[in-house]
């Protein structure tokens, strides 16, 4: 087998549930002997998790990542054009910038195989000059043969998306580059190794059933499915104030609550402390967690969304942007939880339908029989692909 020089790159979206796969992914590619380079939006994230034989890059930012270029926008995303002009891609120059900087760094690896986490400017760098591979969630993988970014909220695009592929296409001759055929063209690849359930993929509709993958999860499920306890469990995101009405909702239940939220701030602890929340201060895992549960509580995180549909668990989703207001819809459609917009979550009316979530056996049932036709789903993991992949260059 020869070994390959391999590039991958995270460009957007936020925390550990984009590092956590993309640095398994780096491990296992480096312990088959390739030389493996990673370029993360957050360097940080990486601790001391990348062997000494992987270096470690910083992703060239897209300007809407830093707070003071972000902007004020008065109109939700609908699309992910949206989401993108958001991040800069309305701004002639932005994409042009992004591509040169990523040249450089593919220059420096000399990669000839790129896996790609979120990063649209990265495949538009590699293409032509690597084989490339697109992975992550569906929803930061949208088909790249669609003729337009699908509206996800049922709304009209906030920004036109003819305006967007102009700005792009002018960036892209400046760098040499073809011009897309269409906007979704941004997210083309050679190879597709969408690591997520079907089920929870905005795209589904539109997308080939055999580009899914088995999600890579850094911890294992229970081999059981089921709620075996009378515990609501929550993971939470250390942004999430203590002010939220969400934490009197779950102190309203009258059920016992244990909580996990990675990097509390002290006024967090605080306030978990004063509604004699159980608190967590490490990771707990998923079969202990099953082991005395009912009910998850969280902010939709991919990762531990599809946790929570293998352990078949109950998944109640205080969601605050886009993404995870997909997945609620989801789960709830799945008829194995429910979710609300975290902001607009009331302390007496969420506590009932935290406690009729509790309480619906046949809500549990149903999460048990989704969890065990998951389980038995055929799909290969993400990473065995993407080893295939570079096994055969």
């Amino acid at each position: 087998m020869r070994m390959a020089r391999i590039l991958i790159g995270w460009e957007l979206g936020a925390n550990r549930g984009h590092v956590i796969p993309v640095l398994a992914v780096a491990r296992r590619l480096a312990g088959e002997g390739h030389e493996v380079s990673v370029a993360l939006q957050n360097t940080c994230l990486a601790e001391a998790e990348l062997p000494p034989s992987v270096s470690l890059w910083q992703s060239p930012l897209w300007p809407g990542l830093l707070n003071s270029n972000a902007g004020a926008w008065s109109l939700a995303p609908s699309t992910m054009g949206d989401i993108l002009a958001r991040l800069g891609l309305n701004q002639p120059g932005v994409l042009a910038g992004l591509v040169r900087a990523w040249d450089a760094i593919l220059a420096a690896t000399d990669a000839d195989l790129v896996v790609a986490d979120y990063a649209p400017a990265l495949l538009a760098a590699a293409r032509g000059r690597a084989t490339t591979i697109i992975t992550g969630s569906g929803f930061i993988c949208p088909p790249a043969d669609l003729s337009n970014f699908p509206s996800l909220t049922g709304d009209a695009p906030v920004v036109a998306e003819e305006d967007l592929l102009d700005i792009a296409d002018a960036d892209l001759a400046d760098c040499a580059r073809d011009a897309l055929p269409a906007l979704p063209a941004l997210f083309a690849s050679d190879h597709v190794a969408i690591s997520t359930f079907q089920q929870l993929d905005p795209y589904a509709e539109v997308r080939l059933p055999n580009s899914y993958c088995m999600p890579n999860l850094p911890f294992a499920v229970p081999e059981t499915p089921g709620a075996k306890g009378d515990e609501i469990f929550v993971y939470g995101y250390n942004k999430m104030g203590p002010e939220l009405a969400l934490w009197d909702a779950l102190a309203n239940t009258g059920k016992p609550v244990r909580i996990f939220v990675p990097q509390a701030t002290q006024a967090q602890l605080d306030r978990f402390a004063a509604l004699r929340f159980h608190i967590e201060h490490r990771p707990v895992p998923i079969p202990e967690i099953a082991r005395r549960s009912r009910l998850l509580v969280s902010h939709g995180g991919h990762g531990f969304s599809c946790a929570a549909l293998l352990a078949g668990l109950p998944h109640f989703i205080a969601w605050y942007d886009l993404e995870k207001m997909l997945f609620a819809r989801a789960v709830a459609e799945l008829g194995t939880g429910d979710g609300e917009f975290l902001t607009s979550i009331n302390a007496m009316a969420t506590a009932e339908n935290l406690k009729q979530l509790w309480e619906n056996d046949d809500l549990h049932d149903r999460a048990m029989a989704v969890a065990t036709a998951l389980a038995l789903s055929n799909a290969p993991m993400a990473e065995d692909r993407i080893s295939s992949i570079a096994a055969g260059l």
